[in-house]
């Protein structure tokens, strides 16, 4: 939207601005260029729910012309999926007993001209206008004023919640580092110092850019190229890559299975069970499974690890980004790790969730179609 949306005060005083022109006594050409000046959609029904009047702003943020919404139902055929909401039972009311009508509703609208719905903000006032009653609804695009809210709130659980951590770390063994060379140290203190400072200065970046893709996912931002990926060779580069990590925590790290060729972002997909063996590390006591099957339709990936495993309470909530604010969680997705697998999961067309495994811990099991119709 190129459109600059009102501020909060002028915002307030507008169902009162559109109720004073659409009951002026100014000649109709005047009153439609009043109404096509104002900078949010403005949409009057009559009280069999008939648009009267689409204005300007409104065409333009729905592409749709006056002309193929004028004289239509508003509830039934111009925008349907508000009937749904709390609009239409207090819109029927008022068209029947009259009183007052008012009606605020955040609401995130499906355009079909556009690939994912957009937030909206909807203001539904009733009038009256000699001896018969209107309704208008306003409508504004605050979908940059919601993606700016999300990005706040994300950055500030990030901050205050997943960067402490690394941050502490980073400072408390540059200042050991700092206390050892006074004393003269020797050189394998400071690189054990350093290379524990190393190791949460990459723990820090991978948060930053965890933070970056999750917001990316959450938009649409992130770029999706699909492609045929080999499921077994990418089971074994992350067995390779990731066999180092898992000695270091003490654990045993072993896959099989097979599966066929599928479509998809190898990239990403590699990214996703990065992250899934990654939780599984902090959780697991003695070792962590990957394995691999599929068919003619599904290709499938489980991380099993033998820790506590988690809740049936919170499988629900594990994969939210405010789900590590959790009691219940018992540790689980600290951090962004698991969000940015639900995301990503979501984008490749597959399906993420959590089981217990036998006998105990946990179990991730990603499901992705073979052939993706993206």
């Amino acid at each position: 939207m190129t459109d600059r949306l009102p501020s909060d005060k002028t915002t307030q005083l507008l169902p009162h601005v559109v109720q004073q022109i659409l009951t002026s006594s100014q000649e109709d050409r005047f009153l439609a260029d009043l109404l096509d000046a104002l900078p949010v959609g403005v949409i009057v029904m009559d009280t069999a729910g008939r648009v009267v009047r689409y204005n300007l702003h409104e065409q333009r943020l729905a592409q749709r012309s006056a002309e193929s919404v004028l004289g239509k139902l508003f509830f039934r055929e111009v925008a349907p999926c508000t009937a749904v909401s709390s609009l239409l039972p207090a819109f029927e009311q008022y068209s029947k007993q009259g009183g007052e009508l008012q009606v605020d509703l955040h609401f995130q609208f499906p355009f079909p001209h556009l690939k994912s719905p957009r937030d909206v903000r909807l203001r539904l006032r009733g009038f009256d206008s000699g001896n018969r009653r209107f309704a208008f609804l306003l409508v504004e695009d605050i979908t940059e004023e919601m993606q700016a809210r999300r990005l706040r709130e994300l950055l500030a659980m990030l901050v205050a919640h997943d960067m402490k951590n690394p941050l502490t770390a980073i400072r408390l063994n540059v200042d050991m580092v700092l206390r050892e060379l006074r004393k003269g140290p020797t050189a394998d203190s400071v690189s054990e110092r350093l290379g524990d400072a190393r190791i949460a200065a990459e723990r820090l970046d991978r948060m930053i850019r965890l933070f970056l893709d999750v917001y990316r996912l959450e938009n649409a931002e992130l770029p999706v190229s699909f492609a045929p990926v080999d499921p077994e060779q990418l089971v074994q580069e992350l067995v390779r890559s990731q066999a180092p990590l898992a000695e270091a925590y003490g654990l045993e790290l072993r896959s099989e299975g097979n599966a066929p060729s599928l479509s998809s972002d190898a990239t990403l997909l590699l990214r996703i069970i990065e992250n899934l063996l990654d939780n599984a590390m902090r959780h697991a006591r003695t070792s962590i499974q990957l394995l691999l099957r599929g068919d003619d339709e599904v290709v499938e990936f489980e991380v099993i690890d033998d820790g506590q495993g988690v809740p049936d309470e919170a499988k629900e909530l594990i994969f939210d980004k405010f789900a590590s604010l959790s009691a219940d969680l018992r540790g689980y997705n600290q951090g962004l790790g698991l969000t940015f697998c639900k995301l990503a999961v979501d984008r490749l067309g597959g399906t993420l969730s959590v089981l217990d495994a036998s006998p105990r811990g946990a179990l991730f099991r990603l499901r992705l179609p073979r052939h993706h119709p993206g």
